[in-house]
C-alpha cells in the first residue's frame, strides 16, 4: 500500500526570494524536472540541502534512528527495508561507482582535521561530506572512527554480501561486506 506524502522541494534562483514547492508524490522514488536544489527531510524532522554530486542528489546527512544523540549517523547491518524517508532510497552500485569516479577524477579528499571525506558537488558551490564514522562490528565496538567510513547500497554482491562504498582517509572505493556487518546508510533521490 502506497501512502501519499510531501517532498519539499526548493526552486533558486538569482536575486529573488527562494520560492518553495511542495510536491505530492506517490511512487517509490521522486523524479524532479527542472530544480537547482532539493531540500532532504531526515526522520528527526531536520531539513538540509541535498548535493548534487555525479548527477545524483546525494542527502547531505546519513540516516539516523530517531532519538539517536550521535551527531553524524546510526549503523546499520543490511537493512530488509529501506530506511531512507520517502522519496529517497539506498544508491545502487552504479551509483557508488559514479561517486567514486567523482572522486578519483581529484574531486575529493579526505580532511584530517574535520574528519570528513569531502567530495565537491557538480556545481563546485557545495560539497558532500562523508563522516569518518569508523565501522560497527558485531560485537558493538566501532573501528577506526575519526579515519574511516563505509555507506551501504542497495546492490546484493552475492552470499550474503552486499555493495558498499569505503573509505580510509583519502583511499576510497567500491567493495562488499557481509549483510551483518554495521555501516552508515546515505540516500540518495532521482532527479530527471
Amino acid at each position: 500500500m502506497t501512502t501519499k506524502l510531501s517532498v519539499l522541494l526548493i526552486l533558486l534562483s538569482f536575486n529573488t526570494e527562494l520560492p518553495k514547492l511542495i510536491a505530492q508524490n506517490t511512487q517509490n522514488s521522486t523524479l524532479v524536472n527542472s530544480l537547482s536544489s532539493i531540500i532532504y527531510t531526515d526522520n528527526t524532522g531536520k531539513d538540509t540541502v541535498g548535493v548534487q554530486v555525479g548527477g545524483i542528489w546525494w542527502a547531505p546527512v546519513n540516516v539516523k534512528i530517531s532519538g539517536n544523540n550521535d551527531a553524524d549517523s546510526s549503523f546499520f547491518s543490511y537493512p530488509e527495508a529501506d530506511p531512507c524517508p520517502y522519496g529517497w532510497r539506498l544508491p545502487t552500485l552504479e551509483e557508488i561507482k559514479k561517486l567514486e569516479r567523482v572522486v578519483k577524477s581529484g574531486k575529493g579528499e579526505f580532511d584530517y582535521d574535520s574528519k570528513n571525506f569531502k567530495i565537491k558537488s557538480d556545481d563546485g558551490k557545495s560539497q558532500l561530506l562523508i563522516p569518518a564514522n569508523g565501522v560497527m562490528s558485531t560485537s558493538g565496538s566501532i573501528r577506526n572512527k575519526g579515519l574511516s567510513g563505509s555507506i551501504w547500497s542497495s546492490s546484493p554482491a552475492g552470499n550474503d554480501l552486499n555493495y558498499q562504498i569505503y573509505f580510509q582517509g583519502n583511499s576510497l572505493s567500491v567493495g562488499s561486506s557481509p549483510k551483518y556487518m554495521k555501516l552508515n546508510i546515505r540516500c540518495v533521490c532521482e532527479m530527471q
